[in-house]
């Protein structure tokens, strides 16, 4: 027969060493690592045999090791001639309480009803038995209990931890802390604004995973912060542990032990630019004396704001409340309504205001085509939240501009008509004659009138004065008397030594 080398037949030894099986000249014994959870899961570290023919089994012992053990100890016998098993000197009354020791034909075990940290180690089973030549031996065969933990129910904190609620804008710091059980998991965040969560894990900070004392599983801190707004006023916010033995949560399950959440979160918040919203019942800013019409103003708000109507110019005119209705119509009802709106958010006071026009009219008018007419106007616009501002009826608007355009056209005609009416007359009027100008030669009154010599005009006869002054004889010389003429009359006579000027009267 030929003989295995020694270097395959030391392979093949380790190979079954590897396997958790051995074998001393005819009996087998086998044992594998198990898995347990932590917590009142049942789990067994067994140990198999098979015996050769001839053989005799005498005890089978179990015994642990765990990381902070020197050695192995010995928890449990087993005698298969009595059938019976006995729990080690050295162990524990808790470990009997929660254990069972079970022997069949061809294994033992020692199952674990309830699982704790500290029964996480390495087992060895010894068998003792006679080989077929009547010679006492022994063989093991060793095995590890694994043990995982699900994580437990984490605890979740606000800062600051405002009982009343926060105020718009305000950044409040979320943590959750707890066992992540073994092996380490992490913690998911959801939000819930209503009822559909939204998952928000990415916005959070995971902290490194650190053993928690006296126990075999790990804890972690995750961070979350968040600047609340309205849209969180309400809301719920969920911390939920994620670990390989859970099934992944999504937040639409129930919130069990291995999640928490808070109460609904309050946020404060004030008005927008679009607050307050005015409305009135019927709508539209025309209305028929004698209607009835409802004003109707509301805000986004918390808390909620309060209300007060007011007609711009009466001073008497002020009505709390969000409502205001108006009966019995008449014209002078017709103005400018506005809606005064208060809000405190954290001791500090908020007003908005926005206005709406109501048109009182005697009548309505329709087509005589027309049975019956039904007129809307399209809702007044809003003015902003500091500052009210009217808004008139769209339809009345477009005349009042309509009407506006025309009468400047039909001015604009008028003063251009007038304009070229004075130019034309003024140009087939004849020239005024100038004003007559008093004589500049009245007072020279050595002169006399003599006929014209150029028109022959015998109405006027100038006698020639001699005078004689200084023995100097003078002669008179006459112009033409009609207006700006520069005619000379006569010359009375050329022999005196000079001769008066008549100058003509201008």
């Amino acid at each position: 027969m030929e003989r295995i080398p020694y270097r395959s037949a030391g392979l093949f030894t380790i190979f079954l060493l590897i396997i958790g099986v051995s074998r001393v000249y005819g009996i087998t014994v086998t044992a594998r690592d198990e898995t347990g959870i932590k917590g009142p899961n049942p789990v067994a570290v067994k140990c198999e045999y098979v015996l050769a023919p001839g053989e005799v089994l005498f005890s089978i012992t179990m015994s642990r090791k765990r990381t902070t053990d020197p050695s192995y100890t010995d928890i449990a016998v087993f005698r298969p001639d009595v059938n019976s098993a006995l729990y080690g000197a050295s162990v524990a009354e808790d470990f009997k309480l929660r254990t069972t020791l079970i022997m069949s034909d061809g294994s033992t075990s020692v199952r674990f009803d309830s699982v704790e940290c500290e029964d996480e180690a390495a087992y060895r089973c010894t068998v003792s038995y006679q080989t077929a030549g009547t010679t006492a031996a022994t063989q093991t065969a060793d095995m590890n209990l694994l043990l995982q933990a699900q994580p437990l129910t984490p605890t979740i904190t606000l800062t600051p931890a405002h009982a009343d609620g926060y105020t718009d804008g305000e950044q409040v710091h979320f943590q959750c802390q707890g066992s992540v059980g073994k092996p380490a998991g992490d913690f998911l965040w959801f939000r819930y604004r209503g009822n559909t969560p939204e998952d928000i894990t990415s916005l959070a900070i995971l902290n490194p995973a650190y053993s928690s004392p006296g126990t075999c599983t790990s804890d972690r801190i995750s961070q979350l912060k968040l600047n609340v707004s309205r849209q969180d006023n309400g809301m719920t916010i969920r911390c939920a542990a994620n670990h390989t033995l859970l099934t992944k949560p999504t937040g639409f399950e129930t919130c069990n032990s291995t999640c928490r959440q808070t109460d609904k979160i309050t946020v404060f918040y004030t008005f927008t630019d679009s607050d307050p919203d005015v409305s009135s019942n019927p709508a539209g800013g025309t209305h028929t004396v004698g209607d009835t019409v409802t004003l109707k103003c509301n805000a986004d708000t918390n808390p909620p704001a309060t209300f007060s109507w007011h007609k711009e110019g009466d001073d008497n005119s002020t009505t709390p409340g969000e409502e205001w209705t108006l009966s019995n119509l008449q014209i002078e009802d017709s103005g400018t309504y506005t809606c005064m709106a208060t809000n405190v958010v954290g001791g500090v006071t908020y007003n908005a205001s926005r206005s709406l026009n109501i048109n009182v009219v005697a009548t309505t008018t329709t087509p005589s085509t027309t049975p019956s007419t039904s007129t809307q106007s399209p809702p007044s616009g809003k003015t902003d939240a500091v500052k009210p501002g009217p808004t008139d009826d769209g339809d009345n608007t477009t005349i009042i501009i309509v009407v506006c355009v025309v009468v400047g056209l039909v001015l604009i005609l008028g003063i251009i008509a007038g304009v070229c009416f004075y130019r034309r007359r003024k140009a087939k009027s004849p020239p005024e004659e100038p004003s007559e100008k008093p004589y500049n030669n009245q007072n020279m009154s050595i002169y006399s009138t003599k006929p014209d010599l150029v028109t022959n005009d015998n109405k006027k006869f100038n006698h020639y004065n001699n005078k004689n002054e200084d023995a100097l004889n003078y002669a008179d010389l006459q112009f033409d008397t009609k207006p700006r003429s520069r005619k000379p009359v006569a010359l009375a006579d050329t022999m005196t030594d000079y001769a008066d000027v008549s100058m003509p009267q201008v």
